[in-house]
């Protein structure tokens, strides 16, 4: 409860005065009553003093009519005195003549003696009989006056404590609220410059005040200015990223365009290294604009985090497939474990996560010269698995140059590497790591490294996120897998484990050896003891003997002639397929290796086996060299063939290669440089889809949407999808381009297979 200050004086002054009065009635006034009571007494025997006196010489004389004269005029002049006794130093009564008995102390009535006597010599005794009744009126009628006293000077006591409580305090103290009211709702227009003319602390309390006002009143106006300023520099700094972003992602989607394109003719050796090189520093250039972009959202917060339900499983084999040719290029083994029990189907950012892994695997790369880089995924211990949220761990290890230390703890700063020498040779932004720590934290984890000097990094995150009921039903052929035997070859025992793990989940029975010459010892053992194996799963890049040469051994050999052989490879040689199959191979599947793509291909040759049929070889990487024409490609012409597609583009360069792209699908392309002649055109044509740049000069991409959706709505022209194919790749490009009715978004520079993707989503075949 809320009380005002002069509540609080006020009450603690009645509450002091009352504890006075308390005081006062229960203690201090029965002190006063009984020093009444004993200065009575005192003052009475006084006066049997004077009596004695005054009655020794009848005494003496015997003459008791003048003791009788005495002691009655006594008693007539005291009307509290209820008898006098007066007895002889025998005890005999003297006065009265009646004999009474000396009262007893009760009630009303006291007694008090007086011993007569002269020059130490005892005559007698005066007895004196009281009504306290009296006495005590007359006390009453003196503690009336007393409480009365103290009534008024505690009433004036009171008034003055509140007069100058009221003028010296309290109207200070509420002006000071007021103000402070003011103050603290921002109002400095309508508050008033407090004058108080007092030399005390109240007064010195109110110029400080005042001090404070003006200097918060100058301190806000310059952090108003400051943030008019940042505000202003934000926004500079956000046109000018949106706009170096356009500027870039114009010429780049060119390059990146064209240098695909380049790729796909005939070119010397020489040539096509030249195309790649180009190819591959346009994505560098292209990464680094990302970074540079992700990294001003993150320091802006402007960064949101999405979230939406995928299966984490397929995701992580997804970008480790995308990374493997990076690694295969360095001979290096990319590994991806997803531990036994680790849930598939989540609920978050898959956009972010697969950011943070590619990041991570691409620095691994990078700084490993030789051995293997492994991404695991799993859950700590003590994580609740029936939980609805759980804490994923995802952890890249490699075993390259390693970090120093002391240099760990800075190597998520923005801008840092471990060391400048790094930057030289191995280059890059620093930008990387910083970017995927604030992403993993953003996401509610965390990330950090365990490192040492020429040993190998681990690099780790945490995320956590929803499990989701979502299931995939199980292909029913994969049951005939549970129960059977399977020989695992392979020189990296983690290799051997991450199989043994995915293969023992489906209730297959695993053994594992490291090398070429113990697996055929193993497999002699095996037969001799009727324990052959169902199948066997070989590496081809081996020491002593390679995947190729043992599954020739094994296939010659009339005891595994009928095993079925399958090679898992990293390795893109040129006619390696054919070699496989003469070496007597049943499959061979890329690594790493997709769960899906493994279970699929060994329920294949399994099910072919069971009902005696030859499994023609199989393969899920094809290199280029063999392919007459890639599938997607050709289910893309058959859908689109014939289309007509209005490109609204009005760079030349990205319209030539715009045009190059789709002509490949047998459309027909009908081109405007800006939106002005695209309305005109589209009111002229019937299109199945628009692709729309966004900044053109005349009229932009957003105003020719609006016009174009406006006479889809008064039915002036048919219904069409609009898709902006746009160099804007800011927060809220996307939802600008939606917003003006665009039906889907793609950034430059523009990938053929994204394209690709969305000319079928949003083109209906014939």
């Amino acid at each position: 409860m809320k009380l005002s200050l002069r509540f609080k004086i006020f009450g603690s002054v009645l509450t002091i005065l009352l504890a006075i009065a308390i005081y006062a009635d229960r203690i201090w006034l029965p002190k006063v009553e009984n020093f009444y009571m004993y200065q009575t007494e005192k003052h009475f025997k006084n006066n049997l003093a004077v009596i004695s006196n005054s009655v020794f010489p009848f005494i003496a004389q015997n003459d008791f009519s003048n003791i009788y004269e005495v002691l009655d005029t006594a008693l007539l002049n005291n009307e509290s005195w209820k008898t006098l006794q007066l007895f002889d130093k025998s005890g005999f009564q003297i006065y009265p003549i009646d004999e009474i008995k000396i009262p007893e102390e009760k009630g009303a009535k006291r007694t008090v003696w007086f011993d007569i006597k002269q020059s130490s010599v005892y005559f007698g005794t005066i007895v004196l009989s009281y009504d306290k009744t009296v006495e005590f009126d007359k006390l009453l009628s003196h503690k009336r006056d007393l409480t009365n006293f103290f009534i008024a000077a505690f009433a004036l006591l009171v008034i003055i404590i509140a007069f100058v409580t009221e003028y010296f305090v309290i109207n200070p103290i509420k002006k000071l609220s007021k103000e402070s009211a003011s103050i603290a709702a921002g109002d400095f227009e309508n508050s008033e410059y407090l004058s108080i003319s007092q030399n005390d602390e109240i007064g010195q309390l109110v110029d400080d005040f005042q001090d404070m006002k003006i200097t918060l009143q100058q301190t806000i106006e310059h952090f108003e200015m400051a943030r008019d300023e940042a505000i202003r520099s934000s926004q500079a700094k956000s046109e000018f990223l949106a706009s170096m972003s356009h500027e870039i992602r114009t010429p780049m989607n060119a390059v990146i365009g064209m240098s695909e394109l380049l790729l796909e003719t005939d070119l010397s050796p020489k040539q096509s290294e030249y195309a790649r090189t180009v190819l591959k520093s346009a994505d560098a250039l292209l990464s680094l604009l990302n970074d540079i972009l992700d990294f001003s959202k993150i320091e802006s917060k402007n960064f949101e985090i999405s979230k939406q339900s995928f299966d984490l499983r397929e995701m992580v084999e997804d970008v480790v497939s995308l990374l493997s040719m990076r690694a295969e290029e360095k001979e290096l083994e990319l590994m991806v474990r997803y531990a036994p029990g680790t849930p598939h189907y989540v609920k978050g950012d898959d956009t972010r996560i697969r950011q943070i892994i590619i990041n991570l695997i691409g620095n691994a790369i990078k700084f490993t010269a030789k051995g293997h880089i492994m991404l695991n995924i799993d859950t700590p211990e003590e994580t609740d698995k029936s939980s609805k949220e759980i804490l994923f761990k995802f952890s890249v290890e490699d075993t390259g140059i390693g970090i120093e230390k002391e240099k760990q703890e800075h190597i998520f700063d923005k801008f840092s590497q471990a060391d400048s020498s790094t930057t030289r040779q191995y280059g890059g932004t620093g930008l990387g790591l910083a970017i995927s720590k604030k992403l993993a934290e953003l996401m509610g984890g965390e990330m950090g490294v365990e490192s040492e000097i020429d040993q190998g990094s681990t690099f780790w995150f945490t995320i956590p996120m929803e499990t989701t009921s979502e299931t995939r039903a199980e292909k029913p052929e994969r049951d005939i897998l549970e129960g059977l035997n399977v020989l695992i070859v392979d020189d990296t025992e983690m290799n051997c484990i991450i199989l043994q793990e995915k293969l023992e989940n489906l209730g297959i029975s695993c053994e594992y050896t490291l090398s070429s010459t113990d697996s055929l010892i193993r497999l002699d053992i095996a037969h001799k003891t009727n324990k052959s194996f169902d199948i066997i799963i070989l590496d081809y890049l081996m020491p002593e003997m390679d995947g190729e040469e043992l599954a020739q051994k094994i296939s010659v050999d009339q005891r595994f002639k009928d095993v079925p052989i399958v090679i898992l490879t990293s390795s893109t040689v040129k006619g390696m397929g054919k070699r496989f199959s003469e070496a007597g191979v049943t499959a061979y599947l890329q690594k790493p290796i997709k769960n899906e793509q493994l279970i699929d291909t060994l329920a294949l040759i399994w099910n072919n086996k069971k009902k005696g049929e030859k499994t023609s070889f199989i393969t899920r990487y094809k290199p280029k060299e063999d392919a007459s024409e890639d599938g997607t490609q050709t289910a893309s012409k058959n859908i689109l063939k014939d289309k007509k597609i209005l490109l609204v583009e009005d760079n030349d360069v990205n319209r030539q290669l715009a045009t190059i792209i789709l002509e490949k699908y047998g459309v027909h392309i009908d081109a405007a440089e800006n939106g002005l002649i695209a309305v005109e055109k589209v009111k002229e044509n019937t299109y199945d889809i628009i692709l729309m740049d966004c900044q053109m000069p005349e009229m932009d991409g957003y105003e020719a949407t609006r016009i174009i959706c406006k006479m889809k709505e008064e039915k002036e022209i048919e219904d069409v999808p609009i898709i902006a194919l746009t160099a804007n790749a800011m927060k809220g490009d996307r939802d600008k381009c939606i917003a003006a009715g665009m039906n889907d978004y793609l950034p430059k520079p523009i990938k053929q297979n994204e394209l690709n993707d969305l000319l079928i989503k949003w083109v209906k075949a014939d």
